[in-house]
């Protein structure tokens, strides 16, 4: 392999690879690097359960395959005195020269690096970086955080029609969220969706950040996200969803109107006066005041806020950092509470048509 470069195309290229390969396990502390006719060389990393692939235009006098360790390769191409780079593979070393700097990388066999797997392109569709970022922001921090049930550790994908719905939940609190996407319901999707794993979903955001359009394949083991110049394989977490539908509480009588900041500042505040364990907030709905009172044994806080209520008054305890997770997916100045007593979940939402919404289960506050 022979190649010439620019710097800041070569780092822009490694960067994100570089970033999921194992820092000190043998293989996969590798990057896969292939330099090909149509100038172009390409880079890949994985962790196993995700592969990351980005190319950047070279002039290619050789086409070849290496692979050489990823944090080194990242770390000197960073660091070069030059704009212009030269990769030339000599036995089982990578020469990279930039002015009057030249480095030795030891490389492997490119046949020992893992098999990235593929989709089918009659699973294949198109979604704005916006919709996908959207779904996935608005969901992923009611993913649980332990391996108690791994299947909660991440986002549900599912399909209903021309729509894409997201689902997470840790037992505790729920969000769903759902988007319309052009041609989706000609896609040969999964029947039962598809569980996201929590790191795959932060990788397919900064994969949104980088340009408009993403082009999504989907099977049931993975899910395959290209913008055209990077393109991120994830193993999805198999198994079966839990039924979150039959947890939506559509009864619950007592509708509660807030304004959104003021309530989110609201909690922030009294909050800071609370046990670190129990992180509780009391709320008390009236027809004309919110009072969102908090306390420990350093002392206690209380605040009132305009409300709308619709139904009868009630009391509720809740976690506040759950209170306050729960205004992320939303961006309107109102916000709706769906109430039925101490004991029921809530139903929190902005719009009528439910196409975002977050469920928490309320928590006993002894005071």
């Amino acid at each position: 392999m022979k190649i010439k470069a620019n710097k800041t195309d070569l780092i822009e290229a490694i960067i994100l690879p570089q970033s999921i390969a194992d820092k000190k396990s043998g293989r996969i502390s590798d990057l896969l690097l292939e330099a090909t006719g149509d100038g172009k060389i390409y880079f890949t990393g994985t962790d196993l359960d995700s592969f990351i692939t980005t190319w950047t235009s070279a002039s290619v006098e050789e086409e070849g395959k290496i692979c050489v360790n990823a944090r080194k390769l990242y770390e000197v191409v960073r660091e070069l005195p030059g704009e212009d780079v030269e990769l030339t593979t000599s036995g089982d070393k990578l020469e990279i020269r930039s002015e009057k700097a030249k480095f030795n990388l030891v490389t492997s066999e490119p046949e020992d690096f893992p098999t990235k797997p593929t989709v089918d392109s009659s699973n294949e569709f198109e979604i704005s970086s916006e919709t996908l970022s959207s779904l996935i922001n608005s969901t992923l921090f009611a993913a649980a955080t332990d391996d108690v049930r791994p299947i909660l550790g991440g986002i549900l994908l599912e399909k209903e029609g021309d729509k894409l719905i997201a689902v997470a939940t840790d037992s505790h609190r729920l969000s769903y969220a759902s988007e319309k996407v052009e041609g989706l319901e000609n896609v040969n999707y999964p029947e039962k969706g598809i569980i996201l794993p929590r790191k795959g979903a932060s990788e397919l955001t900064k994969l949104c950040s980088r340009g408009d359009k993403i082009k999504l394949g989907i099977t049931e083991n993975i899910v395959v996200a290209s913008d055209g110049n990077t393109e991120i394989t994830i193993r999805l977490i198999l198994g079966e969803y839990p039924n979150y539908r039959s947890v939506i509480p559509r009864d619950n009588p007592t509708i509660a109107t807030v304004n959104r900041d003021e309530f989110a500042a609201a909690v922030k505040r009294v909050s800071l006066i609370s046990t670190d364990k129990l992180k509780g907030v009391k709320l008390i709905f009236t027809h004309d005041e919110l009072k969102l009172i908090s306390r420990d044994e350093l002392g206690d806080a209380e605040e009132s806020i305009p409300v709308t209520l619709k139904g009868d008054p009630i009391e509720i305890g809740f976690n506040a950092r759950y209170l306050l997770d729960s205004m992320i997916p939303f961006s309107g100045d109102e916000l709706h509470f769906k109430l039925r007593d101490e004991m029921t979940a809530t139903l929190i939402y902005e719009s009528e048509e439910l196409d975002k919404f977050v469920i928490i289960m309320p928590m006993n506050i002894p005071w």
